[in-house]
């Protein structure tokens, strides 16, 4: 027992023998610096989330010309309240953004300001002015786009007169007076000359070959080239059984020599220029009769001729 007691004091002996001694601390100068080395790379500075605002983005927002309203919208979504630098202020103000828009970076809850209208200058008193003279201002009216004439497309080229008859026109021949019949002879010399001797032409047969049952007629005229619409007259002509008369001139009488036609033969009517030498004629109430649209100056006295015109009776 007592050697096995031996045995284990030598073991423990042994084994303190062999571990080996902790290491000791180097001591640093006082004089000497401690140099920490840094880690190589540098940490980044933080960044914004990427939906914040920033005030560079509320600068090209307003550089961009965004309205004042737009913008403030989008400071107040983003919420944050900034705290600007004077550099920051600059900035924005040179960029064009209006005190609201800074005002709500720095504190999104703030209420816009309204900016108020620019007065208006001062009137002043002004002297009294002389009325100036103003020309009349002249109002033109434009005129009404004429109708198209269809019944003025059938006219032939050739000069002459046509009536109106329904959708058709009928063709009226140019006739020629025959020569004068001399009137009142006997009652010139039975009133020693007071009653004066009347020159007639006539056409022969009682009455006209186109007959017209309208009162009011309508008619076509393409003049000859020698005549204006103002040398062509409608005329009433006295019927007799074998011929019809118009009183051309009167002469030897009280009252003296009188030449050209009677105004109580002579009818109105009205004339519409359609195109050069083409006129279209509508006339007044006519009563039934023969009547004449005669030729002023068509008379050659040394043919014996009286005048030419066109002739119808109205039914």
């Amino acid at each position: 027992m007592k050697r096995l007691f031996l045995l284990v004091i030598s073991f423990f002996a042994l084994s303190y023998c062999q571990t080996p001694a902790p290491a000791q601390k180097k001591s640093v100068p006082a004089n000497k610096k401690v140099v920490i080395s840094q880690p190589q790379a540098q940490q980044a500075k933080p960044q914004p989330p990427a939906n914040e605002l920033t005030v560079e983005q509320v600068v090209q927002l307003v550089q961009a010309g965004l309205s004042e309203d737009l913008v403030i919208a989008k400071i107040r979504k983003n919420g944050k309240a900034f705290n600007l630098s004077t550099e920051q202020l600059l900035q924005l103000k040179k960029s064009g953004a209006s005190d609201n828009i800074i005002r709500l970076l720095m504190d999104p809850q703030a209420q816009p300001v309204a900016v108020p209208a620019p007065a208006a200058p001062a009137a002043t008193a002004q002297p009294p002015a002389t009325k100036a003279v103003t020309t009349p201002r002249i109002t033109v009216v434009p005129e009404q786009p004429k109708k198209q004439d269809t019944a003025a497309s059938l006219v032939p080229e050739q000069a002459g007169l046509y009536y109106l008859n329904g959708p058709e026109l009928i063709k009226i021949d140019l006739k020629t007076m025959a020569s004068a019949k001399v009137a009142g002879r006997l009652g010139h010399h039975l009133t020693l000359g007071i009653k004066s001797i009347k020159t007639n032409a006539y056409l022969i047969g009682p009455s006209a070959k186109t007959r017209v049952k309208d009162t009011t007629p309508v008619f076509y005229v393409r003049l000859p080239e020698s005549y204006s619409i103002d040398e062509l007259v409608l005329v009433s002509l006295y019927a007799k059984p074998d011929r019809r008369e118009l009183e051309v001139s009167a002469q030897k009488g009280a009252v003296g020599a009188k030449q050209g036609l009677r105004m109580e033969v002579i009818k109105p009517f009205e004339t519409q220029e359609l195109s050069p030498r083409l006129y279209k004629i509508a006339t007044s109430i006519i009563g039934k009769g023969e009547y004449l649209f005669y030729l002023v100056g068509s008379a050659d006295s040394i043919k014996g001729i009286q005048g030419k015109g066109y002739d119808f009776g109205v039914e």
